[in-house]
């Protein structure tokens, strides 16, 4: 019997909880104004340590991870969708390039590519804001958010 479905139902299971997590608990442990992305965290862990055989994989994460992410923009439905798309096939990109590093996956890798990666995403949602007329933000607490970030993300990197 084929249980590859399983594999679906855990990732959505864990984008809510993370969602659950973000918008219900860590309010209280705000560092400054900032709190970490636990959406794009799980998202960069799953896309970093993805397999070059798993496209369809990564179209459900950003897809999901999307979702989530866009339920706590004031904004249209699929802006993070976008943004995680080109987050992805920049990710791609710079693997591509890195191919010759036999060991690409360390941490001195995955932080600066995430560091990257994170305010990429802000940024370009910043953009479509300008465009489509929304409230976002760039304020100086986007690196206060990256540090606060980066630790979850370094554990969950640990863990994975």
């Amino acid at each position: 019997m084929n249980y590859s479905w399983i594999k679906y139902f855990i990732i959505t299971f864990l984008f809510l909880i993370f969602t659950l997590i973000q918008a219900n608990f860590l309010p209280y442990f705000v560092i400054m104004g900032a709190v970490p992305n636990l959406i794009f965290i799980l998202f960069f862990i799953f896309i970093f340590f993805e397999k070059t055989n798993e496209y369809y994989d990564i179209f459900f994460l950003v897809i999901v991870a999307g979702f989530f992410s866009d339920i706590f923009l004031p904004s249209y439905f699929g802006i993070s969708m976008v943004a995680l798309s080109v987050i992805y096939y920049f990710k791609k990109l710079i693997v591509y390039f890195m191919r010759e590093i036999k060991d690409k996956y360390f941490v001195f890798y995955f932080i600066p590519m995430f560091s990257f990666c994170f305010i990429l995403n802000e940024a370009i949602l910043y953009l479509f804001s300008i465009f489509l007329h929304f409230q976002f933000n760039l304020k100086p607490i986007i690196l206060i958010s990256l540090i606060y970030s980066l630790i979850f993300a370094c554990i969950g990197f640990y863990i994975y």
